[in-house]
């Protein structure tokens, strides 16, 4: 059966090459996550149901794998940094990690989650604030700093849990930073609805209603950035 499997991704791949279309990697796992590296438009990091996260190049190329103790599911680089990069994980911790070490260097583990951390995000207008979403219903927000940094070296890192958004019933999947007002986060769960938060006063300004299953994501309008779209495993998606 492996072998027909193999043979059908080949059979896939090259009817696909026709319309431009390249398979840059596969991995044997089920991935959930990717993001491209907006700084160094050459990497890509993309993570799911396996225990590494990969880097590759745009050509395909594995520039590296960075070992977790288990499945890490989310995953997104640093606004600004063409190295570094969040993952989330099965056992709760989210990792920094850097493309440019050696496999499997963590920088830094964050914790406080008491189940899987599903999805990561660094915020766009706070570069060094991360948002977690859980198992555990809650969203937890974490600021990290470069430490004993200089021109010879990039230095080491802390971070700490800067607050915890409680409110959820469900297990939170959806992410979204506000692109104009740093201290706005929105949140999408199984719980199915949207929540709106204020993480520089850890209150809930929100909560939308709608959706009749598990919120999976939500994006924003390049211009407006409180219009925002969301989807859901009820088949549809909601404009706000």
């Amino acid at each position: 059966p492996f072998q027909s499997q193999a043979q059908e991704r080949k059979r896939s791949s090259n009817s696909l090459e026709k319309y431009g279309v390249t398979t840059l990697i596969s991995t044997n796992c089920v991935l959930h996550k990717c993001d491209w590296n907006q700084t160094d438009d050459t990497l890509i990091v993309a993570t799911g149901e396996n225990i590494n996260a990969f880097v590759i190049n745009k050509d395909g190329k594995l520039i590296g794998k960075y070992k977790h103790p288990d499945k890490c599911y989310g995953c997104q680089w640093k606004i600004g940094d063409p190295r570094l990069f969040v993952t989330g994980c099965y056992d709760g911790k989210v990792r920094i990690f850097d493309s440019g070490e050696t496999y499997n260097t963590c920088l830094l583990e964050l914790m406080g989650h008491t189940d899987r951390t599903f999805n990561v995000t660094f915020s766009g207008l706070r570069t060094n604030y991360i948002a977690s979403s859980s198992d555990d219903f809650t969203v937890r927000v974490w600021s990290i700093q470069r430490i004993n940094h200089s021109e010879a070296k990039r230095g080491d890192f802390t971070g700490s849990c800067q607050c915890v958004l409680k409110g959820h019933n469900d297990k939170v999947r959806a992410l979204k930073w506000c692109s104009e007002l740093p201290f706005i986060l929105f949140s999408g769960s199984w719980d199915s609805t949207i929540r709106v938060w204020n993480v520089d006063t850890d209150e809930c300004l929100n909560v939308l209603k709608g959706h009749q299953a598990d919120v999976y994501q939500i994006i924003s309008h390049p211009g407006r950035p409180f219009r925002f779209v969301s989807c859901s495993r009820d088949t549809t998606l909601r404009v706000w």
